[in-house]
């Protein structure tokens, strides 16, 4: 289980939508001067926060803090469909226009049209799970905040 914590921004039914610090290894990073996402972090000073929706079982409110979940095998099989699938569509329509010994041209058409498929193949998937909340996270425990002494 892959864990966040993060401050209840927003209450819903069965759901809650909690703001995280995004947080980089840019401070330990040697090639930090050099590199396009350190330039990026300075920039947009607003990317820090990432805001998530995760379901919820607990009774919170605006301010909480909690700690959000996600399992392992959730966020692999998302990447796999992300990069991988398009990635395998792409070289097949190159592989299958130099099998069918097709025109250059042809050959890039035929491999744009399938990775064109692909992306709508993982839009459609990602929709389907994301309205069956199979992917969102969820509220793993509420934390306690220290009650002040009086």
């Amino acid at each position: 289980m892959i864990e966040e914590q993060g401050h209840v921004m927003a209450v819903e039914p069965g759901a809650v939508w909690v703001q995280t610090f995004r947080r980089t290894a840019c401070g330990k990073c040697q090639a930090k001067s050099g590199c396009g996402h350190n330039l990026i972090e300075k920039l947009v000073p607003d990317r820090q926060h990432a805001y998530i929706k995760a379901l919820n079982d607990y009774s919170v409110q605006v301010g909480d803090e909690v700690v959000i979940g996600i399992e392992e095998n959730t966020l692999i099989n998302a990447s796999v469909l992300v990069y991988l699938l398009p990635l395998c569509a792409l070289l097949l329509g190159l592989l299958l226009g130099h099998w069918w010994q097709l025109h250059e041209l042809a050959s890039l058409g035929m491999a744009l049209f399938l990775l064109l498929l692909a992306f709508a193949r993982v839009r459609n998937h990602s929709r389907q799970n994301f309205v069956q909340k199979k992917t969102l996270p969820v509220v793993l425990h509420v934390k306690l905040a220290a009650q002040p002494i009086s």
